[in-house]
């Protein structure tokens, strides 16, 4: 297998940079490059007729000295600190070198140009280093997966649910359900194959039981816990909807303490939506500000508002602001209407309550009479935080998973989406009696798809699909 390298911190500028270097050749090519101590004057290391002597490094310690290109008379590139991890105790199960130097971008370059000018030794592919470790069984796939969600983690929440799959957790609790549901397979194929040496029938109806209590319904949990808790990974979307000038903008600004959104007193500013980033409660949320609500719209207007209909059918929330100084109007009343079809949770923010109460025209309707309404002025800043708490509250309340952590993401929820089809399939025929055979079959691709989340069983096209998703150097 080749030996790769890669620069493993982000570009830029900093204090330090980290290159690293797995395979055969990673400590051989480190013992020519890396000179212990003091930076050379000559070439350093070097017997009587010229030749470099291997520098020995101990395991798993933290090495001072200098990279030297021993090509160019001991040419002396960075200080840096190296460590050596041998096989099969680090990351990729291979030997590993990595190199702390400093972050500049030039320098690090040409470290990783020395490096991979040796032969035996190339750049590495996105997510190389881990699809080794997956590879060589260090990780499951769970756990991969959990490497790259705990990299991209939005949110403290995001990082304890990739922490749980790195951990192990997720990968226990699918190796334990397709134990169970291996020590009921087994007894039924039996069956079929050998009936005469069999002490009995099998209850076909008593495994059908025990295989919706022990495996079904865990099962099911988990995909339930995907779509209750997918957006601590992927974000909330809450979209601000409302009439023109009823002070969306100005709300998405309180919001995310900056201003992002455009605000002005003429109807109609914001002609298309805007989108930001903001975490409430260890909530990611990715709020969306859209143009306003009205039937009477000009045609650009008209295009802002059928692109808010589709930001609107995506949302998970939908903050529906109305002006406490203007009546109750039909262009409200259609909005409502609108979220009513399509189901949405939804908040109703009644804005600009700083006005005198003499000039409050906006009288709440009883079918806005529902748990979630907040009265706010932007002015004052005022209702702002009890509005992000509501957010919050709306998910956690919602949310079947905020202590247990485990989230199966989309590629994993597919998977076990496929298992309780064909486990729901075997169930029925179990309890039939007349389809035995049909029940085996369909027992054994639910087992096939659980080992599939593991990876156990996988193809290459999804193995590609998933870390070449990952940066390079990881």
């Amino acid at each position: 297998m080749d030996t790769i390298a890669a620069i493993a911190t982000p570009h830029g500028l900093g204090g330090i940079g980290i290159i690293k270097i797995s395979g055969p050749e990673a400590i051989p090519v480190a013992s020519r490059i890396f000179r212990n101590g003091p930076p050379p004057v000559t070439s350093c290391n070097q017997s009587d007729d010229g030749e470099t002597q291997p520098f020995f490094f101990r395991p798993w310690r933290l090495h001072y000295g200098h990279i030297v290109d021993t090509r160019k008379d001991g040419h002396v590139y960075d200080e840096v600190l190296l460590a050596v991890m041998p096989s099969p105790r680090s990351y990729t199960r291979e030997d590993v070198v990595e190199i702390q130097a400093h972050a500049g971008p030039v320098i690090l370059k040409r470290i990783l140009n020395l490096i991979i000018g040796h032969e035996g030794v190339r750049l590495s592919d996105p997510g190389e280093f881990t699809r080794r470790a997956f590879l060589n069984g260090r990780i499951d796939l769970t756990e991969a997966e959990g490497v790259m969600d705990m990299i991209s983690a939005k949110s403290v929440a995001a990082a304890g649910i990739a922490m749980a799959h790195i951990s192990g957790l997720f990968r226990d609790s699918i190796k334990k359900l397709i134990s169970m549901l291996y020590d009921l397979r087994v007894p039924i194929e039996a069956g079929i194959d050998f009936p005469d040496d069999m002490d009995g029938e099998t209850d076909c109806h008593e495994v059908a039981i025990k295989l919706t209590e022990a495996v079904l319904n865990p099962l099911k949990q988990l995909v339930e816990h995907h779509h209750a808790g997918n957006f601590f990974r992927t974000g909330l979307s809450v979209v601000i909807a409302g009439g023109p000038n009823v002070g969306k903008s100005s709300l998405m600004n309180r919001l995310l303490h900056e201003e992002r959104a455009i605000v002005s007193d003429i109807p109609g500013t914001t002609r298309d939506f805007i989108e930001a980033s903001m975490v409430s409660k260890g909530i990611p949320i990715v709020l969306a500000d859209t143009a306003g609500f009205r039937t009477e719209a000009g045609p650009i207007e008209t295009l802002g508002i059928e692109n808010a209909n589709k930001v609107i059918t995506k949302a998970d929330i939908v903050l529906f602001v109305v002006d406490a100084s203007k009546p109750f109007d039909d262009d409200v009343m259609c909005l409502f209407d609108l979220l009513e079809e399509k189901g949405k949770r939804r908040i109703v923010v009644v804005n600009k309550w700083d006005i005198p109460e003499t000039e409050h025209e906006f009288i709440t309707p009883r079918l806005f009479k529902e748990p979630y309404l907040v009265h706010t002025s932007c002015i004052q800043d005022t209702g702002i935080d009890e509005l992000r708490n509501m957010i919050a509250d709306i998910v956690f309340s919602a949310s079947s998973v905020a202590h247990d952590r485990i989230v199966p993401n989309l590629r994993q929820k597919k998977a076990l989406e496929t298992a309780v089809i064909h486990l729901d399939s075997a169930i029925k025929a179990l309890d039939s009696g007349s389809t035995v055979e049909l029940a085996a079959i369909d027992l054994f691709t639910a087992e096939d798809s659980l080992r599939e989340v593991i990876g156990d069983v996988l193809r290459p096209d999804i193995l590609d699909s998933i870390f070449n998703n990952f940066c390079v150097g990881k």
